[in-house]
């Protein structure tokens, strides 16, 4: 191998090394500030039985909040039924908003296996809100019971 040809493998080498880097750095925020960090709000789960929620974040976007996290079963099983994320926000004077996020279940052999949610909220909370986030089975031909 000739040092010209070897010198222009090493730069573009470097070339990907640092678009990686540039994209890593900053690709990969695509949601605002993140409002648990900022001790804005806090988050409360309430679990079921066989589903646990994970990986809660709640952010600022847009002059709204977009809420978001992960839907996994709790214990190795083949099937993860059909259900929604209840997901509450409760100011400090006690007013609520809720929405509800449906996801549909799954098959597969790991507990991994799971399903995500993303609900927004068209408003930034105040200081000491609580965002509360349950997970409801959905029985078959049965509507959301969640409203506004």
């Amino acid at each position: 191998m000739n040092k010209s040809k070897l010198f222009e493998t090493c730069e573009s080498a470097v070339r990907f090394c640092v678009w990686l880097t540039i994209l890593l750095t900053f690709g990969c925020a695509t949601y605002g500030p993140n409002l648990v960090k900022d001790g804005t709000v806090t988050v409360e789960t309430v679990n079921a039985k066989d589903i646990r929620l994970s990986n809660i974040g709640v952010y600022q976007k847009d002059g709204g909040t977009i809420v978001n996290g992960h839907v996994q079963r709790r214990r190795f099983s083949y099937f993860m039924p059909s259900g929604y994320v209840q997901v509450e926000m409760i100011s400090p004077d006690g007013t609520r908003h809720q929405q509800c996020e449906r996801y549909l279940g799954g098959y597969g052999k790991s507990k991994r296996h799971g399903t995500s949610f993303v609900t927004e909220f068209p408003f930034i909370p105040v200081q000491g809100t609580v965002v509360r986030l349950s997970e409801h089975k959905l029985p078959s031909g049965e509507g959301l019971r969640c409203n506004e």
